[in-house]
């Protein structure tokens, strides 16, 4: 008597291996495209191409000896930063936070002057965890990059940190 192919054991040992190739590759499209990498920006070419501007205001801050202290004041939900030297008192700051994983959580505040060297801004909700810090002075229209410093701080350990 013939069995149907169903019943064979060497049947399964030949499809058995592809039905879990199959089924584990639809999971990891379906995980790819439901938790996707926002890291990665869509215009990455025309961003590339800006590269260069983004390294000259660097280059600019770091020649005139620029550094930022940021403090996050917990009780009155305010961010303050501090100059290590006054700037243009035209130029109005940009405070950019950007999250390591999640571009839906970036955060960017204009800074006003409260002093010779201080700058403050109010924030609805106090970053936490681990944030990427941008500090940039623009002038005119907002489109020419004067200079900017960055680092990176943990908000969970730390409520101060310093940029250069």
């Amino acid at each position: 008597m013939i069995k149907p192919w169903y019943r064979e054991p060497w049947a399964w040992l030949v499809v058995g291996p592809l039905f879990f190739v199959i089924f584990i590759g639809l999971g990891l499209v379906f995980i790819s495209v439901k938790y996707r990498d926002d890291v990665v920006r869509d215009d990455y070419y025309k961003e590339g191409k800006a590269v260069n501007k983004l390294f000259e205001a660097e280059r600019e801050a770091h020649d005139q000896g620029l550094a930022a202290t940021l403090t996050l004041n917990l009780s009155d939900s305010i961010i303050n930063v501090t100059l290590n030297e006054p700037v243009d008192s035209d130029e109005e700051l940009i405070l950019m936070l950007s999250h390591p994983l999640k571009a839906n959580q970036d955060h960017e505040y204009l800074l006003h002057r409260k002093s010779f060297t201080g700058y403050e801004a109010e924030a609805d909700v106090l970053p936490k965890g681990r944030w990427y810090l941008r500090i940039e002075s623009r002038r005119g229209d907002a489109s020419e990059l004067v200079w900017r410093v960055s680092g990176e701080a943990d908000f969970s350990q730390q409520a101060s940190v310093e940029l250069r």
